[in-house]
């Protein structure tokens, strides 16, 4: 089952527990950019009940290891417009929060686990994120016993665009000088 649904500067798309979507391989992020409070962070590759529930749990990569954080929250500077991860066990308590500042300044659009909808606290889920501008940081947290992830992505802004813009100034420039030295040309 796949959902979408816009909200506010955020679009979202969720796959629920689709078997072909989990990849063999994981990239944990096992060391955070920089917390916020006490945060707990766990890079693991196996199930606690009630704490860890792995994104890959029922499939046959249940054993690769994930990022679980635990009463706490965690950052990462990753500077983009898109996000996708493995969402293990989505729950109310876990919040997913983009940040237009490094380190989690500026302002900010949050996501809860209420996003993936029934069922909470069970299989895993692939979300991709799309924002309508730059974050330069996220932070992931939880008030209970976890949020897991995996393959943690962001898509950065492509490097062709401010060489673009800068390229359209320059046009813009030339074309400027060129009318104003046709103007002094023309007799009054």
């Amino acid at each position: 089952m796949a959902a979408s649904q816009p909200a506010g500067a955020i679009s979202y798309t969720v796959v629920q527990n689709d078997i072909l979507t989990v990849p063999t391989t994981s990239n944990g992020y096992s060391v955070q950019n920089f917390t916020v409070g006490t945060t707990h962070i766990d890079f693991v590759s196996s199930s606690l009940v009630n704490e860890y529930r792995s994104p890959w749990e029922g499939t046959l990569y249940d054993t690769l290891k994930y990022t679980s954080v635990r009463n706490g929250t965690a950052g990462y500077n990753l500077t983009g417009t898109s996000l996708s991860f493995f969402w293990g066990s989505p729950d109310p308590y876990n919040t997913l929060t983009f940040w237009t500042g490094v380190g989690g300044t500026g302002a900010s659009v949050s996501l809860s686990g209420l996003i993936i909808g029934a069922p909470q606290a069970i299989g895993h889920h692939l979300v991709r994120i799309l924002t309508d501008q730059a974050f330069r940081s996220i932070t992931i947290g939880s008030g209970q016993p976890a949020f897991e992830f995996a393959n943690l992505t962001a898509t950065p802004i492509p490097a062709a665009l401010p060489l673009f813009a800068t390229g359209l100034g320059v046009f813009g420039w030339f074309a400027r000088r060129r009318k104003r030295g046709q103007a002094a040309l023309i007799p009054a």
